[in-house]
This record gives structure tokens, C-alpha cells and sequence, in this order.
């Protein structure tokens, strides 16, 4: 998350001059894309360990992973289920305020 940050407060030439933007000449896009990607496959490994956890058995823990993972909406004005897209953001963006 910390180089998430760093890269998305970093100045880019190509916000200046949009003929650029393709060429990404800082590499700022590039590298936000390679620390987010991270940022996912971290939270992707807690979400899928405690699946399996809940799988074979574990005693809950009752703590916000397991909140997100066993929630159940009435399909009306909430969904059914959230989705895994949904649950990394939520993650993401509660760790990165934590």
C-alpha cells in the first residue's frame, strides 16, 4: 500500500500534456499497476487461507474476515452475496485507512 501511495501522489508529465499518456514516459502507470497487483495477491492469499480454515473446521473468530465472508443480504436492496471483487476493495480500502 505504501508504494501504492507513492506512486499515485507522484507527479506525472503526461497529466500535463496528454499526448504522453500512452507513452507513460515516468512509468508511473506502470508501476501503480504492478503495486496494486500485489496489494491483491496479498489480500487474495488471507481471503483464500481462511476459507480453507472455515473448510476444515476452525473455530471463528468472528473478526471482520469472517463478517465479509458470511454475509448474506435480502437480494433487495443489498446483494445476495459480495462478490470477491467487492470484498478485495473493501479490504484494500479499510487497511489502507487502518
Amino acid at each position: 500500500m505504501n508504494k501504492l501511495t507513492k506512486w499515485a501522489g507522484t507527479p506525472n508529465v503526461a497529466d500535463f500534456f496528454p499526448l504522453l499518456k500512452w507513452l507513460d514516459p515516468r512509468g508511473i502507470m506502470r508501476n501503480m499497476v504492478q503495486a496494486m497487483g500485489q496489494a491483491i495477491r496479498i489480500v487474495e492469499k488471507f481471503v483464500k487461507e481462511r476459507t480453507e480454515e472455515r473448510k476444515s473446521g476452525r473455530k471463528k473468530t468472528k473478526d471482520f474476515l469472517d463478517a465479509l465472508l458470511e454475509y448474506e443480504g435480502d437480494g433487495k436492496d443489498e446483494p445476495d452475496v459480495i462478490s470477491d471483487q467487492n470484498r478485495r476493495t473493501i479490504i484494500l480500502v479499510i487497511k489502507h485507512d487502518a
